[in-house]
């Protein structure tokens, strides 16, 4: 990449600014130079402990294959539209140098045009090492929507409104809509930074850069390039009304169909005229056949594709909604039903008993003792009154199961008795209580969904206190994995694990990522930014 902004022989004689030595610029990319390198590495690194932490975490879990495959298309992404972006951004800056170039006509030194042709150099280079990766960034974050693609299958079902599959709107739509905003993103990047870098070359040159031809010429073909974006955009706004929530039900309405389908057509045709019109605008217009294009869009974005919606809807729909929305509602229950596989029911009848007496209800005790009477919040409540035993366990959620109880199948609620470092008295709220010591939960408390004291109304318990005592054995009451808000603890470490009131328990288990060896810790202290893990 050259330019040219110094010319000697047709420089005007005036006052010289103050120059700047080459021992100085070379001071200066250099200590740039050494920052850029520090700060890569220093995110190559994070993001290789991160990776690693994870890759052993879910090792532990057995989902290593699957951790893998995510991060191998996290890197494909990444690295590809990091590579695309720097690509374009790069071919994009070297026409706007070679635009732009030519003798500069101001009263400055060469050393002081050389330092701040190096600024603007510096600032593409700046722009093009973090735009690049920001978009790569952008594209690896969706790694779901592409997988979901590369493994798409047929639904089976098609629209019908525009009679494609159903993985078209699930799938593939997701992905195209991504694909036309990512590279809207670097149109934009890309006309705004070559302005700036246009006003900054021509500035050194002593111009007027806002009518240079070549300059007009390079910003209609990225404007062209950004109105076929926003045209694609629509026609993919006309696929998105499938999905639309906001009508009496979900789905494209009346409206939809018969208002914003037609506007959003019209508006894409005047995308692709006003793309047309930057390509040509060179040759025919110039910067007033840009803005003039440019403008119209703009109005009939207000007017066609926000306000004739808004009234065809008031006007035309609202007065007789239901009788318009008639065929999209029976589109809307009849995709309800498939969606379910309601459609596949089999209606079989019933006869309903005549007379209800005690034999009957005799017949159908079992019935009757699995009929849930708690609720969960009040029941909650209650185990967390009766039942913490400890002031640093809590009971954080309730499940509803069913077990076998003196030979009967009885529906039951549940929670398990989680810690809760938070609870921890103050004199000890300290790091080796709260990794080292206090450690795991313990135990669950269980009760009948239909039972209750008749004296107290508290609930009635299969499963109780601590010891633990009850209905079902509990042989490993140890709670090591649960939902609790501590976010690690360090086991089978010198200090000994604090159980039930204050007794000394180690972990043997085989779960967990073992910390044998400097490298795992330090890696692990780096994860959670806690050095006493060292």
């Amino acid at each position: 990449m050259s330019q040219d902004l110094t010319n000697d022989a047709d420089r005007p004689e005036g006052p010289d600014l103050p120059g700047v030595s080459d021992v100085v610029l070379r001071r200066v990319r250099n200590g740039l130079l050494v920052a850029v390198g520090l700060l890569f590495s220093f995110l190559v690194l994070w993001w290789l402990q991160t990776v690693y932490t994870d890759w052993l975490w879910y090792g532990e879990l057995g989902y290593r294959a699957v951790f893998t495959k995510i991060l191998v298309m996290k890197i494909w992404l990444f690295v590809g539209g990091t590579a695309v972006t720097a690509a374009a951004l790069i071919v994009n800056f070297y026409f706007t140098f070679r635009f732009s170039r030519g003798p500069s006509t101001l009263p400055v030194t060469d050393d002081t045009l050389r330092l701040l042709r190096a600024f603007l150099v510096l600032a593409v280079v700046i722009t093009v090492l973090t735009a690049a990766p920001i978009f790569g960034s952008a594209a690896s974050g969706r790694w779901e929507v592409f997988l979901l693609f590369l493994n798409k299958v047929s639904f089976g079902v098609s629209d019908p409104e525009f009679g494609r599959d159903l993985s078209f709107f699930i799938v593939t739509l997701r992905m195209l809509n991504f694909i036309q905003s990512w590279v809207m993103g670097i149109l934009i990047t890309s006309v705004v930074m070559s302005l700036f870098l246009y006003a900054g070359i021509y500035g050194l040159r002593g111009l007027n850069f806002f009518l240079a031809p070549r300059m007009l010429k390079h910003i209609g073909i990225l404007g062209g390039l950004l109105m076929l974006s926003i045209g694609a955009g629509h026609v993919l706004a006309i696929y998105e009304l499938v999905l639309s929530p906001g009508g009496l039900v979900a789905g494209a309405g009346y409206a939809d169909i018969h208002a914003r389908i037609p506007v959003l057509w019209l508006m894409t045709v005047i995308a692709a005229l006003g793309a047309g019109a930057f390509f040509v605008s060179h040759y025919f217009g110039g910067l007033r056949l840009m803005i003039g294009s440019f403008s119209l869009w703009i109005i009939m974005v207000l007017l066609a594709n926000l306000a004739y919606p808004a009234l065809f809807q008031r006007f035309q729909v609202d007065p007789n909604q239901f009788e318009r929305e008639r065929v999209y509602i029976e589109r809307n229950i009849e995709a309800t039903r498939a969606a379910y596989q309601l459609d596949l029911v089999e209606e079989i009848a019933l006869p309903a008993i005549g007379d209800l007496d005690a034999s009957v209800v005799a017949e159908n005790q079992a019935v009757l003792e699995n009929i849930r009477l708690w609720d969960v919040e009040p029941l909650q409540d209650a185990y967390n009154q009766l039942q913490f035993m400890e002031l640093y366990y809590n009971f954080l959620n309730m499940d509803s199961d069913r077990y076998i109880v003196d030979g009967r199948l009885r529906q039951v609620l549940l929670a398990a008795r989680e810690l809760d470092p938070d609870n921890l008295p103050p004199d000890a709220n300290n790091w080796v209580n709260r990794r080292l010591q206090y450690t795991h939960g313990y135990g669950v408390a269980m009760s009948p969904a239909t039972g209750f004291t008749p004296e107290e109304g508290r609930p009635e318990f299969f499963i109780q206190d601590i010891p633990i005592r009850g209905e079902i054995p509990i042989t490993k009451p140890e709670l090591y994995y649960g939902e609790s808000p501590a976010p690690f603890a360090i086991v089978n470490s010198s200090a000994p694990e604090i159980g039930p009131s204050g007794s000394a328990v180690h972990y043997d288990g085989l779960g967990g990522v073992s910390l044998g060896s400097t490298f795992r810790r330090l890696a692990y202290a780096w994860q959670f930014a806690d050095i006493n893990i060292l």
